[in-house]
């Protein structure tokens, strides 16, 4: 069985983040609030006929805030966009270096000068290379241990990291590494020092900041999966990211992506889930000379998301409390309910029927995902407002049968949105529901069964959360 370790920091009101192109440092400009309550909803959706209904919550952060990757449009106005960047350096091989040795950077912010630190540099990760035994593969995922993730989220984890020498990035780029990641807030100094930042003007690559955990990874060689989320326009994203050791999943899958991307401006009906995001610019390359970032205004239940099971149970399991053995490398299968009308409700026989024509069996623990076909009109005004119904008969049939994950290709799968008897199961079961997959066209290649990574943004307290969901499979 795979051994995961979560290398994520919870996204929370005053995380620590890189105050922007200031040369100091600052608390993150990120607020984690609740939207609409319990009391409240069940209020205006039932005028008192019950209780409590359901909560969502409402995010506010950098692009650049908490465990994030930067795609090469952060620093070169020639570079990808974060939705644009391919999603095969986020599924690799990868090991951890052990630099927790090296002293951190003591800086002064009124003069703007480096006092004194160690520096990350080749030789540093030749050595660690040595003692970690070894040896740097082209493609690998390298992730550096500094130590400063125990200070999170301290004011002092502002001021605890090792910059890394332009060099060393070249060290790592020149040996087939791509992606690479610290547990850290930065990788150098701004001003004066932020070559390796600009270094992405020159050699392609993309780098993490403030992972976690590393220490506890343990394995010598293990899988890194974290990718990046689709958010339009942004240079930058916030992932959630995972060590997996001991998987089955094969030595290179194919990734197939099933996510829709997250708009920069509400497009559509002002009540549609899918499109309650704002991707801002926050610092313009073009006019900084220097950097990109964004700031993030969205819904927890945004584009693809998952629906954890205090959306509906007070007290219930929150998105950041999920199982991580749901959603990294679970067994999948892709059922076609596409005859099914709007309006029509799918039942427990055409499940299966659907089960039947797939030539497959339910299992416990396996990820359901349902293609109804409505995802074919993402983008059209109606989409919002076309639905085919999972009735509560059909996800009680979907449950018994030890299922705990199910996934829909639409914006909701009610029959009913002033009582949600189907979301009202939440309060019954531990149960997971992604709404909006992007299963158009992938299911024209896609296997039946299949492993899935659908890895939720780590929202403290969060009822839902946007993700990336990633189908992994050998079949061509």
């Amino acid at each position: 069985m795979a051994r995961i370790v979560d290398l994520s920091q919870r996204i929370h009101t005053g995380m620590p983040a890189w105050a922007e192109m200031g040369g100091t440092f600052g608390l993150a400009r990120s607020i984690v609030a609740v939207w609409e309550d319990y009391e409240d909803t069940a209020y205006l959706r039932t005028h008192g006929a019950v209780d409590r209904l359901y909560r969502t919550c409402h995010v506010v952060m950098s692009d650049n805030g908490g465990t994030h990757v930067d795609g090469t449009y952060h620093f070169d106005p020639l570079g990808e966009r974060i939705a644009e960047v391919p999603l095969k350096p986020f599924c690799a091989g990868a090991v951890v270096l052990d630099l927790s040795h090296l002293k951190p950077v003591k800086y002064d912010p009124f003069s703007r000068q480096v006092l004194e630190t160690d520096w990350i540099t080749p030789q540093a990760l030749e050595e660690a290379c040595r003692r970690a035994g070894q040896t740097i593969r082209r493609g690998d995922v390298v992730l550096m241990r500094t130590g400063a993730s125990r200070l999170w989220p301290a004011r002092e984890y502002h001021f605890h990291f090792v910059p890394i020498r332009v060099e060393a990035v070249d060290w790592l780029i020149d040996r087939g590494v791509v992606l690479f990641g610290f547990d850290q807030i930065t990788l150098d100094i701004i001003p004066g020092y932020d070559l390796p930042h600009k270094h992405m003007r020159v050699r392609y690559s993309m780098h993490m900041e403030n992972l976690t955990n590393l220490e506890q990874v343990g394995a010598s060689r293990f899988r890194f999966v974290g990718f990046p989320l689709k958010w339009e326009g942004a240079p930058c994203s916030p992932i959630r990211a995972f060590a997996v050791a001991d998987d089955d999943w094969g030595d290179s899958p194919r990734l197939v992506d099933l996510s829709h991307p997250i708009p920069a401006m509400p497009s559509w009906a002002a009540g549609a889930k899918h499109s309650r995001a704002v991707v801002a610019p926050w610092s313009n390359i073009f006019q900084t000379k220097l950097a990109a970032t964004s700031i993030l205004s969205f819904n927890d239940h945004v584009s693809t998301h998952i629906d954890a099971p205090a959306h509906f149970h007070p007290g219930g399991t929150t998105i950041d409390r999920m199982p991580a053995e749901l959603f990294v490398g679970a067994e999948a299968v892709w059922l076609d309910v596409s005859w099914k009308a709007p309006g029509d409700a799918v039942t427990p026989a055409d499940l299966e029927r659907a089960c039947a024509a797939a030539g497959e069996a339910l299992k416990p623990g396996d990820a359901v995902f349902l293609y109804t076909g409505v995802c074919r009109r993402w983008g059209e005004p109606g989409y919002h407002s076309t639905i085919v119904p999972i009735g509560p008969a059909a996800i009680r049939w979907i449950l018994d049968r030890g299922v705990q994950f199910l996934g829909v290709d639409e914006d909701e799968f009610d029959t009913d949105q002033i009582r949600w008897p189907g979301h009202q199961l939440f309060r019954e079961h531990d149960f997971y529901v992604v709404e909006n997959l992007a299963l158009w066209p992938a299911v024209l290649e896609l296997p039946r069964r299949f492993r899935v990574v659908a890895a939720p943004l780590a929202i403290e307290g969060g009822t839902a959360a946007p993700c990336r969901v990633v189908a992994l499979t050998a079949d061509r």
